[in-house]
């Protein structure tokens, strides 16, 4: 089991920077990784590290919003992420690559003020070595969010995104083989390669658009998919 230092020098200099909290949810963490474990929360598969680096060697970080059950304590999670991530990005300082594998499929628990709230926690270090942030079947939701979120981030954070339609335009960061995604996000894939080419018929029949114009339009959207419906909530599609 992990063990905590009475005193961490790194930690005590996060406190006197002003990250207080994220310092208290370490500690938990590690009092929890000594007693029960995060077992519970491994077995989700909401946030992984990848067995493999991205293009240019970099750590990758993997999260699956859609993995979290309503009733989940979301403070476990954080704190699991905290402590998979902290010796990558806080001890060891490397820069590292996150995968945001978007939730398009129903209402997610993660909206807009849950995000500024971890993005005002974590240090320093966190938006520092994020060199790039891949978001995979990104929908109206999450691009929404990013929106309402960008009085607080930096103009270089807009270089690190990439806006993965399909699971194959991940290789613009890391190759999709090396991520062993789940089979149904390949399968996502077709449906929404099905539901492209459908609207692209549908406009071209209408005669208002051109099909290539039509399947512009589809890629746009990307990922918008079943989950946009007539119930879309701040959290859709994150």
């Amino acid at each position: 089991c992990a063990r905590l230092e009475t005193q961490d020098p790194i930690l005590e200099r996060l406190v006197t920077q002003g990250n207080k909290e994220y310092v208290q949810l370490f500690k938990k963490a590690a009092t929890v990784m000594n007693e029960e474990g995060f077992d519970d929360i491994k077995a989700l598969g909401c946030v992984r590290q990848a067995p493999g680096m991205d293009i240019h060697g970099r750590h990758v970080f993997l999260f699956f919003p859609a993995n979290l059950p309503n009733k989940v304590k979301l403070e476990r999670v954080i704190m699991y992420g905290i402590w998979l991530m902290h010796p990558v990005v806080v001890v060891q300082n490397q820069p590292y690559t996150a995968v945001w594998v978007c939730n398009n499929l129903e209402s997610s628990q993660l909206g807009y003020f849950w995000f500024r709230r971890q993005y005002k926690m974590v240090p320093h270090e966190y938006r520092k070595n994020m060199r790039s942030l891949a978001l995979v079947h990104p929908g109206l939701g999450v691009k929404f969010v990013l929106l309402l979120l960008s009085y607080m981030l930096k103009y270089n954070f807009w270089d690190k995104l990439v806006y993965a339609d399909r699971i194959e335009f991940l290789d613009e960061v890391v190759d999709p083989k090396a991520l062993d995604l789940p089979d149904d996000l390949y399968k996502y894939d077709k449906y929404l390669d099905y539901e492209s080419q459908a609207l692209a018929e549908q406009m071209k029949a209408s005669g208002g658009f051109t099909e290539q114009s039509g399947l512009s339009a589809m890629c746009g959207m990307g990922g918008m998919g079943m989950g946009m419906g007539m119930n879309m909530g701040i959290g859709m599609g994150i």
